[in-house]
C-alpha cells in the first residue's frame, strides 16, 4: 500500500468573512484536535522532501501543516500548534511583510527563534503566477525572496512554495538551482512516498472545512493521490491565464498607443546567462590548491558568475585546497567545496554529482582552462539536441613546449575532430567499425556534461575505474558506452573547448600511457566478465585487433614518423595488466565499502554526551500522572528519561523525553510517542476496554484492569530457571530476588556456580535455599558458560528450561510470556524475549545500549528454518536477530535434540562468546521454530566501567567471528555460508548502526570499535584452539 502523507495548506486563521480561505480560530482548534487524535507525526516540508529523496526515513504515519502568504494571525496559530507538540512550515511573501494584516518583522523574528517547531520558507516577493513570467522575472521572484528572507531571519532558507501552486518545468528547475531543499505545490491532492520533493502536494483548507473534513483527509479521503508530472487540465488553465494576460496587455496598449509586452524586458540580461543557472560544474582535484583555484577562476571569469561550481577534493588529508578556495572565493556562495576521502576519480565525480543542484552537470579536471564560449557551446548543444543525455567537447593543449607534450597530443588525439557528431545505438556511424566499443571517439572525462537525471539513472561513474584506483582510467569510456547501450544519445560539440595542461616530461608520459593501457584492459575485462553485452564485444575482437594495427585508424593516423613505437608497447603491456588491476580494484572497492560502514558505525554508536538518562517503565493500566525521579549515584539530576511503555504487561515501545525539575510528566511522555508506539497503545487499549490514549493524556481516566496474574497458569508444567554465575555474588543476589518474585508458581531455580574462586556464591545460595525450597545450588568445576548451561540442563527436572544471567533482573511476568510463546505452535522449540537496559547513567552504559540495540523491538516474531517474509538474506545465520542468551528458554526435547550448547563457544572458553547464536542456528536448522516474545522481559545491567566494556566488546567480536568460523568450515554448511560472506559483511554494518543514542564520535568510541575488531581477528584462532582443547579432553563438539 502506498504510504500517505497528508499535507494541509492554511492561509489566514481569522474571522474574515470576505476571504474563502480564512479559517476561524475556533474551527482551527477543532482541526488541531483532529490532527492530534490521528497520531500522525508532524514534519516540515523539507523533512518530507528529504524522506521522498531517501535522505531520511519517514515515520509510518506523518503529516505536514503549512501556512502560505504570511498573515499576522499565523503567529497565534503556530503558538497553538506548539502547545500541542505540532510542527509546521510557514511560507512568507517577503514583499508583503509589514503590510496591513500581514506579519511584521518583529513577529517574523519571533517565529525564527522557534526553529525547532516551525520552518520558514520563501513565497516570492509579490505573489505572482510564476509560470506566466519570463525567466528573468521568475528568477528575481524566486532568488530575491530567498535572499530577503534570509536577511530578515539570519539563517538559510531551504523551502519554497509556488504562489497559487502555479509552476512549470522551467520554474521548478529554477527553484532547484536557487539552492532550495524542497518546494511545495498545491494540487489539492494527497502526497505519498513517490511524490515530487520539488512539488509536494498539499490540500487547501477553506473557510467551510470542518473538523470532520480534516479527519477524513487524514484518513486518506477527500483528495486523490498526487500525480506525476502535469495534468492536461493544469496545462490548459495555464494557457488560458497566459492568453488573458496577453489580451489585457493588448487592451492597455490600445488605450495609450504604447506597445507593451507582458512584462518589460530584463535590463542587461540575456537568455544564455539565465540558462547558465541550470548548470553545475564539478571540478575534481587531489591536493593541488593552486590548480584548483586557477581552474575555478577561469570558469568564473569566462563562463559568467551565474552557475554553480563544486570543487571535489579526493583524499583531502593534509591539504590546503579548502583554505585556498575559501580565501579566493569565500564571498561567492556559488563556489562549494566537497570532500571525498576514498581514493578514486570516479568516486570524486560521483560525490560532485550528488552535491550538484543543476539539471545539467559538467565535469572537468583541475588541469584544464575553459574557453570563453565553453558554457555557451554546451548550452547550445543541449538546446539543439533535447534528446541528448551527454555532450562532450574538444580538448586542446594549453601548450606544446616539450617533446613529451607533443607526443601525448599525438598519442591521445584529444581533439576528436572539428565536426559535431551525434552517437546513437540505432544509428551507428559507418566510419567506426567497433561502435560503440571504440576508445577515443566520444570524448574525454576532462570535458563532459550530462543531464543529471540520466547520469543518476546509470548509477554514475564506475568507482572501480578511473585514476586513483588500480584500474587507473577508462571511467569516461565506460560511462559513454553504458549511456549509448542504454539507448541514450551522446553529442560531440567541438566548440565546447577546454585547454589541457599536458605532462611535460618523458617519464611522466610513459607512466600516463601505461595507465591508459591498464584502464583500457580493465574496461575490456569488466565488460567480458560482468557486462550483459559481452557477446557483442567478443564478436568485435578481430576487428579491434585490425584497428589497433592499422596505420589508417584514427588512433594511429595522428602519429608522425618519429613517433616512438615503445609507447605502443607500453600501452599494450598496460592492457595485459588491466584484468588483474580491475579485479584488484573490485576487491578494494568492497573493502572501501566495508571501511565506510565501519566509519559510519563509529559515528552512529558513540554515546551522546547528553548526561545521565533515567531508564524505567510506564504501565498504562495504572499510570502515575507524575513520577518523581531519584538522583543519580553522583547526586545529579536526570535530564532525560527513557520509558518502556506497557499496556497490561505488554511492551509496546520506548519513548525518550526530557525531565523537568526531577519530575516526569505522563502527558509529556505520551506526547513523545511516535506513530508506531501510539498505534500499538491504542490497539491494546481498544482490546482491553477504556480508556483511550486521549483520555489518559487529558487525565480523564486513571487506568484499566490490572495486569496482575494475567497469564498465570497454576496447573501448568514445571519450568526450570537456570542462572549461571562466576564470582559475582552481588549481582547474583539482585537477579535471585527478581526471579523469586515471578508470578508463575510451578518453578525451580538452579544456580550453577561455575569454577568459583571461593565459597561466597555457595554461601549466598544455600542461605536462600534454606528459605525457598525452589532454589538449588550446583557447583561445576570446569570453566565455561556453555559447560555450566549444559550442567544445568542435566540437573533440571522441568519440561521447559529458561536461562538468564546474573547481571539481569527478570520481569514478574517473564515465565508467563515464555509459556505463551511455546503455546503459539507445537514446533516452537525456543523462546527469546526483550532485553531492556536497566541503567543509562554512565557513558559506558549508553555506548553499549546504542551499540547492541537489544531494546529496539517490541514486535512479536516467529522464525522458521526457511527464510520467511521480512527475514534477513543471511537467515538463519544473521546475528542479533533472534535474541540473546541472557533471555532464552527451550523446550526440553528441543535442546536435547541438538545436543545442548557447544562447549567450544561461550564465555569462559577461548572464544569468549557465540554459544547462544550457535544454538539458535542449530535449532532452526533442525526444523524447529523460534519465537521472539517481547513480553518475556528482562532488564540487563550493562558494564559501568569503560575498561570492563572494552573487554566485553573484545569478547563480543571474538565470539561472533568464532561462531561464523564454525559454520564456515563445517562440511554441512560451508558452501551455504561462503555464498553469503559479502552479505554478512554488509549485515554486520547495518547491525552496528542500530543506535538510539545521539551520535558523538569520541576517543572512547573509536577505542571500543578497535577492541571489537581485534576480537573479530582473534576469533577464528580462538575457535580452533577451543576445538583442540575439546579433542584433547575427549569432549564431543556439537556439529552444526
Amino acid at each position: 500500500m502506498t504510504e500517505l502523507i497528508p499535507v494541509l495548506l492554511y492561509h489566514s486563521v481569522s474571522k474574515r468573512d470576505d476571504d474563502p480561505f480564512a479559517v476561524t480560530p475556533e474551527t482551527f482548534k477543532r482541526h488541531v484536535e483532529a490532527i492530534t487524535a490521528s497520531g500522525r507525526t508532524p514534519l516540515t516540508v523539507s523533512e518530507i522532501a528529504d524522506g521522498l529523496r531517501g535522505l531520511r526515513r519517514l515515520p509510518e504515519r506523518s503529516v505536514g501543516i503549512t501556512f502560505d502568504d504570511g498573515f499576522a494571525d499565523t503567529v497565534d496559530a503556530v503558538d497553538l500548534l506548539e502547545r500541542e507538540g505540532l510542527r509546521s512550515t510557514v511560507y512568507i511573501t517577503t514583499g508583503f511583510v509589514g503590510s496591513a494584516d500581514m506579519i511584521s518583522e518583529r513577529q517574523l523574528e519571533h517565529l525564527a527563534a522557534r526553529r525547532d517547531v516551525v520552518e520558514l520558507g520563501a513565497h516570492t516577493i509579490t505573489h505572482p503566477y510564476l509560470d506566466e513570467l519570463p525567466l528573468w522575472a521568475a528568477e528575481d521572484e524566486v532568488r530575491a525572496s530567498k535572499a530577503a528572507l534570509e536577511q530578515m531571519i539570519g539563517r538559510p532558507v531551504g523551502s519554497f512554495a509556488y504562489p497559487h501552486g502555479a509552476h512549470d518545468a522551467r520554474v521548478r528547475e529554477l527553484v532547484i538551482t536557487s539552492g532550495y531543499r524542497s518546494a511545495a505545490a498545491v494540487k489539492n491532492a494527497m502526497s505519498h512516498a513517490d511524490d515530487d520533493p520539488w512539488a509536494v502536494a498539499r490540500w487547501t483548507v477553506r473557510s467551510t472545512t470542518g473538523g470532520d473534513d480534516v479527519d477524513r483527509f487524514l484518513m486518506g479521503g477527500l483528495a486523490p493521490l498526487a500525480w506525476e508530472g502535469e495534468r492536461l487540465r493544469t496545462k490548459a488553465y495555464r494557457g488560458l491565464r497566459r492568453a488573458r494576460r496577453r489580451l489585457r496587455s493588448a487592451h492597455d496598449a490600445s488605450l495609450d498607443g504604447t506597445p507593451r509586452g507582458i512584462l518589460p524586458e530584463a535590463p542587461n540580461r540575456d537568455e544564455a546567462s539565465t540558462a547558465a543557472a541550470q548548470f553545475s560544474v564539478v571540478v575534481t582535484t587531489c591536493a593541488d590548491a593552486a590548480a584548483a583555484v586557477r581552474c575555478v577562476s577561469t570558469i568564473r571569469a569566462r563562463a559568467g558568475g551565474r552557475l554553480e561550481v563544486i570543487v571535489v577534493e579526493n583524499r583531502p588529508a593534509k591539504s590546503d585546497v579548502h583554505e585556498a578556495l575559501d580565501a579566493a572565493f569565500g564571498h561567492d556562495r556559488t563556489v562549494r567545496y566537497v570532500e571525498e576521502p576514498t581514493p578514486g576519480l570516479s568516486r570524486a565525480r560521483n560525490a560532485g554529482l550528488a552535491a550538484a543542484t543543476g539539471s545539467i552537470v559538467a565535469f572537468i579536471d583541475d588541469d584544464v582552462v575553459v574557453d570563453d564560449r565553453w558554457l555557451e557551446a554546451l548550452r547550445s548543444a543541449f538546446a539543439a539536441h533535447p534528446e541528448a543525455a551527454c555532450v562532450t567537447g574538444r580538448i586542446e593543449p594549453l601548450e606544446l613546449s616539450t617533446r613529451a607534450q607533443s607526443l601525448l597530443e599525438q598519442y591521445a588525439a584529444f581533439g576528436k575532430g572539428l565536426t559535431p557528431r551525434v552517437y546513437r545505438l540505432d544509428a551507428p556511424p559507418e566510419d567506426i567499425p567497433l561502435f560503440p566499443y571504440t576508445a577515443g571517439h566520444f570524448g574525454s572525462g576532462a570535458n563532459m556534461a550530462f543531464r543529471r537525471e540520466a547520469l543518476l539513472q546509470l548509477g554514475g561513474f564506475d568507482p572501480c575505474l578511473g585514476a586513483g584506483t588500480p584500474a587507473r582510467g577508462a571511467e569516461d569510456l565506460d560511462i559513454s558506452i553504458r549511456l549509448i547501450l542504454g539507448g541514450q544519445t551522446l553529442v560531440y560539440e567541438p566548440r565546447a573547448i577546454v585547454r589541457h595542461h599536458h605532462l611535460d616530461t618523458m617519464s611522466a608520459l610513459y607512466r600516463k600511457v601505461f595507465s591508459y593501457g591498464i584502464g583500457l584492459g580493465a574496461f575490456i575485462f569488466k565488460t567480458l566478465a560482468t557486462g550483459p553485452n559481452r557477446a557483442r564485444l567478443i564478436r568485435l575482437i578481430p576487428a579491434a585487433i585490425r584497428y589497433l594495427l592499422s596505420s589508417s585508424s584514427r588512433k594511429n593516423a595522428a602519429k608522425d614518423r618519429d613517433f616512438p613505437r615503445q609507447l605502443d608497447l607500453i600501452e599494450w603491456a598496460g592492457m595485459l595488466v588491466g584484468p588483474i588491476a580491475y579485479a584488484r580494484s573490485r576487491w578494494l572497492g568492497m573493502v572501501n565499502r566495508w571501511a565506510e560502514l565501519v566509519r559510519r558505525n563509529t559515528r552512529a554508536v558513540a554515546p551522546a554526551a547528553t548526561g545521565p538518562v533515567w531508564s524505567g517503565e510506564l504501565e498504562l493500566s495504572n499510570p502515575s500522572l507524575e513520577i518523581k525521579l531519584p538522583l543519580t549515584e553522583s547526586g545529579a539530576a536526570f535530564a532525560e528519561a527513557r520509558l518502556l511503555i506497557r499496556v497490561l504487561g505488554e511492551p509496546v515501545g520506548f519513548v525518550q523525553t526530557p525531565v523537568s525539575s526531577g519530575t516526569l510528566d505522563l502527558r509529556r511522555a505520551l506526547q513523545a510517542m511516535d506513530a508506531t508506539v501510539r498505534e500499538r497503545v491504542e490497539r491494546q487499549l481498544a482490546a482491553n476496554g477504556p480508556p483511550s490514549l486521549a483520555d489518559l493524556v487529558a487525565k480523564r481516566h486513571h487506568g484499566v484492569a490490572s495486569p496482575a496474574n494475567r497469564n498465570a497458569d497454576y496447573g501448568g508444567p514445571l519450568v526450570s530457571v537456570i542462572v549461571c554465575t562466576r564470582n559475582r555474588p552481588r549481582g547474583l543476589l539482585r537477579c535471585l530476588h527478581s526471579i523469586q518474585r515471578l508470578r508463575y508458581p510451578n518453578l525451580e531455580f538452579l544456580i550453577i556456580d561455575n569454577a568459583p574462586a571461593d565459597d561466597s556464591t555457595k554461601e549466598l545460595v544455600l542461605d536462600l535455599a534454606s528459605k525457598d525450597h525452589r532454589v538449588r545450588y550446583v557447583r561445576e568445576e570446569r570453566p565455561g558458560l556453555s559447560v555450566a548451561r549444559n550442567r544445568g540442563l542435566r540437573e533440571a527436572r522441568g519440561e521447559f528450561i529458561a536461562y538468564t544471567d546474573d547481571d539481569v533482573r527478570v520481569d514478574p511476568l517473564w515465565v508467563d510470556a515464555i509459556l505463551r510463546g511455546f503455546r503459539r505452535r507445537p514446533d516452537v522449540g525456543c523462546v527469546t524475549g526483550l532485553v531492556a537496559t536497566a541503567s543509562l547513567e554512565r557513558r559506558a552504559e549508553q555506548y553499549f545500549d546504542a551499540r547492541v540495540g537489544w531494546s529496539s523491538s517490541c514486535q512479536q516474531r516467529l522464525f522458521e528454518s526457511s527464510a520467511g517474509r521480512g527475514d534477513s538474506r543471511l537467515h538463519p545465520y544473521a546475528p542479533g536477530v533472534f535474541g540473546t542468551g541472557a533471555n532464552v528458554a527451550f523446550r526440553r526435547r528441543a535442546i536435547d535434540a541438538i545436543g545442548g550448547f557447544d562447549e567450544s563457544l561461550g564465555a569462559g572458553s577461548p572464544t569468549c562468546g557465540g554459544e547462544d547464536l550457535d544454538a539458535f542456528v542449530r535449532l532452526l536448522r533442525s526444523g524447529q521454530a523460534l519465537t521472539y516474545e517481547p513480553a518475556a522481559l528482562v532488564w540487563h545491567e550493562h558494564r559501568v566501567e569503560e575498561k570492563d566494556l572494552q573487554q566485553q566488546m573484545y569478547c563480543y567480536g571474538k565470539g561472533l567471528s568464532a561462531y561464523m568460523c564454525k559454520f564456515l568450515f563445517a562440511r554441512a554448511t560451508s558452501r551455504e555460508v561462503t555464498g553469503r560472506l559479502l552479505v554478512g559483511a554488509l549485515h554486520a554494518g547495518r547491525l552496528a548502526r542500530r543506535s538510539r543514542a545521539a551520535a558523538n564520535r569520541s576517543g572512547v568510541a573509536r577505542g571500543l570499535l578497535r577492541m571489537e575488531l581485534r576480537g573479530w581477528l582473534a576469533g577464528p584462532w580462538a575457535y580452533f584452539r577451543a576445538r583442540g582443547r575439546q579433542d584433547r579432553a575427549h569432549v564431543r563438539a556439537v556439529a552444526p
